[in-house]
């Protein structure tokens, strides 16, 4: 009697011990392999999830391990595995709210393989968030889509100039400004770098392109200014040469040519065979020359001249000697110098000028023939300017060619 009257009782507390037992050990297997999931260590938390779907395929978490197990998988850089349990994530659970996600993972794998042209479909999929605006762009990159890519970046700083892709943004952007030649916009872009986002990775080549950027326009101050941002960035590289030779040709700009000489001097001093050691005994020349210091400028044009290697340095230097010769009134050297440019080299700016110069010069010498060569020479070379060659045109009308000598024999 005693055994059957508590017979009731014990099936209704098996039967409803055993499921939730069950749940019980499910629920704390799933907590394991999260945690080992928070932890980093994906490899045991993929395991735990394996199991837990495993031995669990009707659990309301189940998209949830799902969707972890694909996670761990790409953080394991296991990339096909975690791109196959990602498709099979959205397959079987199209609506859950981490779809676009792991679309987005997907893409991101996908990448990393470099199936780029699979990697963008997929990650259109993801929508047009930053990191998918990002990777797309990425992708874009590297099948040599550099102005499509520019594009989407921009598209990523105006839609998510916030977002934590912005910065890797704009990182990507500068050289595809400088590569597309839209120095304007890379002008702009590192300025906001240099001055407003030191966090951001700029190279130190790039700074110095900047800062001859600034010099170009003029702009002295502001180009000083981010030749003082290189030492805090860079604590740890000496870029002293540099930045005195670019002290230099600010300092040149602005006609302060004894402190242009100045700093040149120092930045020959601290590297004589530096990277800018030709332009700063160029630059010195310049500034000698200009203070009136005939041999001081000849003697500095000289040292630069042997640097050939360096045709825009060289053109130049041969230029500016030119011009020394110019400002001393010989005009018989003056024109040897600049028809010297003209004969060695082809530079759109310094040979046209120097090929004007010249005609200029044999004009002064009454040599209008070689004058008429010098000015011919530019039109044939340089078409385009239209506007010298007029000016060249007027100069050799003005000046007719000298009349013949006086038979001293007479007829």
């Amino acid at each position: 009697m005693v055994t059957r009257r508590w017979f009731f009782p014990l099936a209704v507390v098996f039967l409803f011990f055993v499921p939730f037992s069950q749940a019980e050990s499910a629920d704390s297997s799933l907590d394991f392999a999260d945690g080992l999931y928070a932890r980093g260590m994906y490899e045991p938390a993929a395991a735990e999830y394996r199991r837990f779907i495993e031995e669990n395929p009707g659990s309301s978490e189940l998209a949830s391990a799902s969707y972890r197990l694909a996670d761990s998988y790409y953080f394991l850089k296991d990339y096909p595995k975690a791109i196959s349990h990602f498709e099979a994530f959205v397959k079987s659970f199209p609506r859950d709210e981490r779809a676009p996600m792991a679309f987005f993972r997907a893409g991101g794998a996908k990448f990393y393989l470099k199936d780029y042209r699979s990697a963008i479909r997929v990650l259109y999929r993801a929508g047009f968030g930053a990191g998918s605006l990002f990777y797309m762009a990425l992708c874009l990159e590297a099948k040599g889509k550099g102005s499509n890519a520019q594009g989407l970046y921009e598209r990523l700083l105006r839609e998510r100039p916030q977002s934590e892709y912005a910065a890797y943004a704009k990182e990507r952007l500068g050289p595809l400004y400088l590569t597309g030649k839209h120095f304007d916009k890379a002008g702009g872009l590192y300025e906001e770098l240099l001055f407003h986002h030191p966090s951001v990775k700029v190279e130190p080549a790039v700074i110095f392109w900047f800062v001859e950027y600034l010099l170009g326009r003029a702009e002295y101050e502001k180009a000083e200014m981010a030749l003082a941002v290189l030492p805090m960035r860079f604590p740890d590289e000496d870029y002293r040469h540099e930045v005195n030779f670019f002290l230099g040709e600010s300092r040149l700009g602005v006609k302060d040519y004894e402190k242009a000489i100045a700093y040149y001097a120092e930045a020959l001093r601290l590297k004589e065979t530096g990277d800018y050691a030709p332009h700063a005994y160029l630059g010195m020349g310049i500034a000698y020359g200009a203070l009136g210091d005939f041999e001081a400028g000849k003697k500095n044009l000289t040292e630069a001249l042997r640097h050939d290697e360096i045709p825009k340095a060289a053109a130049r230097a041969r230029l500016e000697m030119g011009n020394l010769y110019l400002r001393a009134g010989d005009f018989e050297e003056a024109a040897r110098a600049f028809m010297m440019v003209a004969v060695l080299f082809d530079d759109p700016v310094y040979t046209p000028l120097a090929l004007h110069k010249a005609g200029e010069c044999f004009l002064k010498l009454n040599r209008t023939e070689e004058a008429e060569k010098a000015f011919q020479e530019l039109k044939t070379r340089y078409p385009k300017d239209a506007e010298r060659r007029a000016r060249m045109e007027r100069r050799v009308r003005s000046h007719p060619p000298p009349a013949p000598p006086i038979n001293q024999g007479g007829e």
